[in-house]
């Protein structure tokens, strides 16, 4: 239960958390949430066990803003090509399907037309085990969404 006095914040603490979850955007944001770049939200279970989620309050801002771009942040499984025919994952594959957890996925900015990934130069490292990770390169993914594959077996 949350409880206070008006205009103290308890409405704009249930959108934050609605976006932490996967809102598409932030609704409303309140003058004291500035110079803030990061939400959290904790979970416990009866064990005591903690899972957390976290997300940027400033994903897209300046492609929204100035652009006008709508810009959103997205997650999920992602998986892209490695080398010549090897395949990277950011996802588990439960049968043949490509999924995310807790701690399989990938986030990257989309806007209507592109996906941006701002994680592409450090893959040498997130994919450090793979015999041609040393030749990813080191700079900012953009893509345009109709050049990207419709699934991991069409890539």
């Amino acid at each position: 239960m949350v409880t206070g006095d008006s205009d103290t914040g308890k409405s704009y603490l249930l959108r934050l958390v609605d976006y932490v979850l996967g809102a598409e955007e932030l609704k409303k944001v309140i003058d004291e949430a500035a110079g803030y770049e990061t939400a959290w939200v904790e979970f416990a279970n009866n064990d005591g066990e903690m899972l957390t989620l976290e997300r940027h309050l400033t994903g897209g801002y300046v492609l929204n803003q100035k652009y006008k771009s709508k810009a959103r942040v997205a997650g999920g499984a992602f998986s892209f090509c490695v080398g010549e025919c090897d395949v990277a994952v950011f996802g588990r594959f439960d049968g043949n399907q490509l999924v995310s957890a807790r701690d399989a996925f990938h986030m990257w900015l989309q806007t209507e037309t592109h996906m941006i990934d701002f994680m592409a130069p450090i893959y040498r490292e997130a994919f450090s085990g793979h015999p041609t990770a040393a030749e990813l390169p080191r700079k900012m993914m953009q893509r345009p969404l109709e050049d990207e594959a419709k699934s991991v077996r069409s890539i």
